[in-house]
């Protein structure tokens, strides 16, 4: 160990400091302390908060509406037709020789106007430009049909017996390829059927049903009938209905041959032809007769 004074009368270890401790401590206290200014901090920056997303709102569903009927619309009229272009015409006379007149009215020499480019027109061009004519078309011929038995009596004023309605017939057909209604023969006074009536005014009384067409209603001189109910004056005069026997099927009808008296098939107005069965009542006026068939699929002449 080496002892050492410094001026300010301080021992020290020189081996050990180079100086004196002392000094060198008082004189570090004694500096001026260097002043720290502390650097801005800057400024904490807000994380954006998401917006809130509004929950969806269910929309309001609308009632259906009943949906508008259009009114008809009237159907729009048909084009009138274009009326056809009219076709171009010859060339005039030659102004003189390989030279023309051009619509536009320039003399020109050669194929083409030199003023408005128009061709020149000869009679040759004029026949290529005709629009050659439509065909007509030709309906087809629809075959004649034959008229049924109901059309028939519902075309016919049937107001007498099966005769008169066979000279009538005869008289308003063509005989030169009209179309001939057949009438089914059968022997005379043969029964088909009866009517039996069973009203108060004529109770009991039978009519015989002889004919494939009897007329029913109220017979006078102009107006005769197969089957007469001079007894009831509510029923008009002439043929009201007539009874048709089917003698291929067996059947009857009756139909109305829309006169003024009303016709009933068990208590139902007849309004169409209609199929009689065993036992059926047919109503005219006051007279209710009730139908027996003697033709049937059981028996037939």
């Amino acid at each position: 160990m080496k002892l050492k004074r410094c001026p300010n009368m301080h021992y020290y270890d020189a081996d050990k400091y180079p100086q004196c401790p002392h000094c060198a401590a008082l004189a570090e206290q004694q500096a001026p302390q260097p002043v720290t200014i502390a650097a801005p901090q800057p400024e904490p920056v807000a994380a954006p908060q998401p917006e809130p997303v509004a929950a969806p709102q269910p929309e309001p569903v609308a009632a259906p509406q009943p949906e508008p009927v259009a009114a008809p619309q009237p159907e729009p009229a048909a084009a009138p037709l274009p009326e056809p272009a009219a076709a171009p015409q010859a060339e005039s006379e030659p102004v003189s020789d390989g030279a023309w007149r051009c619509v536009c009215g320039t003399v020109v020499v050669g194929n083409f106007c030199m003023r408005c480019g128009h061709p020149r027109i000869t009679a040759d061009a004029v026949q290529a430009e005709q629009p050659a004519p439509e065909p007509v078309p030709v309906q087809p011929v629809q075959p004649a049909q034959e008229p049924s038995l109901t059309s028939y009596i519902s075309e016919v004023n049937f107001t007498g017996n099966l005769e008169d309605a066979k000279e009538k017939a005869a008289s308003q057909r063509d005989d030169e390829g009209a179309t001939q209604i057949i009438f089914d023969e059968l022997a005379d006074d043969l029964i088909l059927g009866w009517l039996v009536a069973v009203s108060a005014n004529i109770k009991g009384k039978v009519f015989a049903v002889t004919d494939t067409k009897s007329t029913i209603g109220r017979s006078d001189a102009e107006h005769p009938v197969t089957i007469d109910l001079h007894g009831d004056k509510t029923v008009s005069r002439g043929a009201q209905a007539v009874l048709l026997y089917d003698p291929l099927n067996k059947k009857f009808f009756l139909q109305s041959t829309d006169s003024k008296t009303f016709i009933y098939v068990n208590r139902q107005m007849l309004l169409m032809p209609a199929e009689l069965k065993i036992y059926d009542r047919i109503m005219l006026g006051e007279t209710e007769l009730l139908f027996i068939p003697l033709c049937s699929e059981q028996f037939s002449w």
